[in-house]
């Protein structure tokens, strides 16, 4: 049984809540059933859990195709980079070459 007033589950034979410490005034095990069902369509807003398990299982793919995406993308430039950086070292020592062999 859930609590009315904080959504707790607590045993079906309870009189008041475990956490909030509400009682419970539902005393026929058709309006237990009824609250539970009550509860249940709250929890999914009145859709079946399938649909919500669609839902969760795409976004959940969606992150995981940005996330490569971003990551090849990373490592694409990363390596694009590379040769660019050593050729301006190349550069630069090669530079610092010839002006040293000017000086003497």
């Amino acid at each position: 049984m859930y609590c009315p007033k904080c959504g707790t589950p607590n045993q079906e034979d309870a009189n008041y809540c475990k956490k909030c410490g509400s009682t419970f005034q539902i005393h026929s095990s058709h309006q237990k059933q009824d609250w539970e069902k009550h509860c249940e369509n709250e929890c999914t807003h009145g859709r079946k859990s399938i649909s919500s398990l669609f839902w969760g299982i795409l976004i959940i793919i969606l992150g995981i195709w940005i996330i490569l995406t971003i990551l090849s993308f990373a490592i694409v430039i990363f390596f694009a980079i590379i040769p660019f950086i050593i050729a301006i070292f190349i550069l630069i020592i090669v530079f610092r070459i010839l002006t040293q062999r000017t000086r003497h």
